[in-house]
């Protein structure tokens, strides 16, 4: 009993030290599931590992295994002849490499894009929205990102697809949007770079509007209340009764510190950049690295997994510092500090 308790199975990269704080709950497989595994990713792991041993045990080294020295005791574990990210993929057989190499730049250009996009019209919209407190335009934007935040990306995201793909489609509209894909097959072929960036946006533009639509909301629902917090201060209500502009001091003053936490949010989202938008490019069947990823956690394909993860945590540590850096240029105090 207590063995299988113990028994696990790995089915990933090399477990070392380095890897370890990472790789040991993604690595872990019960025993109980064994069953699950596809058939091609039992052949795999067989040919991958050459162990001679029945499945139950095959994947598993015993060191330890009875150890009840937190100290000592060591997750059971294989030796694999890849590390890293240069594992091969249990579901797509190629090198994890290759996969995000093939995926990424789908994800830049529609998250990156997108954020873009998102992110400066919902500043300025919630830092306007923020200027016409308690007017009708506040309650009207209130009212919107409440019905529209209600409601799940992914079932826009399929309401898109319906009218704007199919029904257009088989009804004869004059504009309609693919359902699926990132590009046509084969056109590259036409040797016309334009007709190709043409092909290119109309492919991404059903996923690029539903994220930008709720985007957009988010940010704009974000700064307003940011923006509404700094009006209150006394140093805009006293440049407000010194008689300068109303409009100067919203959007020079007002908007300028509450930018700050914007900075920060910002920082932290540059991993979902390059992790994608896993609901909409699957409901999208969009190429991308959210795609990727989702089949990834389907499949149990813990190399790819792996390296997703820590290629998402390297970014946002990269992008959480790039948002320290711009602190020094927002916010006079810290420069000076």
């Amino acid at each position: 009993m207590q063995q299988n308790k113990a028994m696990r199975i790995i089915s990933g990269s090399k477990y070392n030290s380095s890897s370890a704080p990472l790789y040991t709950n993604l690595n872990i497989l019960p025993h109980k599931d064994l069953h699950k595994l596809h058939l091609g990713k039992l052949m795999y792991l067989h040919c991958n590992y050459e162990l001679p041993q029945p499945l139950q045990t095959k994947f598993v080294t015993n060191k330890n295994i009875h150890s009840h020295n937190t100290r000592t005791r060591h997750h059971p574990h294989v030796t694999s002849r890849n590390t890293s990210i240069i594992n091969k993929s249990f579901i797509h057989q190629a090198p994890v490499i290759d996969l995000i190499y093939e995926a990424l730049p789908w994800t830049l250009l529609l998250v990156g894009v997108s954020s873009l996009v998102s992110t400066f019209i919902g500043v300025l919209l919630g830092a306007y929205v923020a200027w016409k407190w308690n007017t009708k335009l506040d309650v009207t934007f209130v009212t919107t990102s409440l019905l529209v935040n209600s409601i799940p990306s992914f079932f826009t995201g399929m309401l898109f697809l319906a009218i704007f793909g199919y029904m257009a489609r088989t009804q004869g509209w004059p504009i309609w949007f693919p359902t699926h894909g990132a590009i046509t097959p084969n056109i590259g072929e036409y040797g016309d770079p334009i007709l190709v960036a043409i092909d290119i946006i109309w492919h991404m533009f059903l996923p690029f509007t539903v994220m930008v639509i709720y985007d957009i909301l988010g940010w704009g629902w974000f700064m307003r209340g940011n923006t509404i917090d700094v009006l209150t201060e006394d140093y805009i209500q006293t440049a407000l009764a010194k008689g300068l502009d109303e409009k100067k001091v919203v959007f020079k003053h007002g908007m300028r510190n509450a930018l700050l936490p914007v900075v920060t949010n910002i920082g932290m989202n540059f991993g979902g950049i390059i992790g994608g938008a896993v609901v909409i490019e699957t409901v999208f069947s969009y190429p991308g690295m959210g795609l990727l990823l989702f089949q990834a956690l389907i499949g149990h394909d813990y190399p790819l997994i792996q390296a997703g993860f820590i290629i998402i945590a390297g970014v946002t540590l990269l992008g959480m510092l790039i948002a320290e850096i711009l602190y020094v240029f927002i916010d006079p105090r810290v420069r000076e500090a």
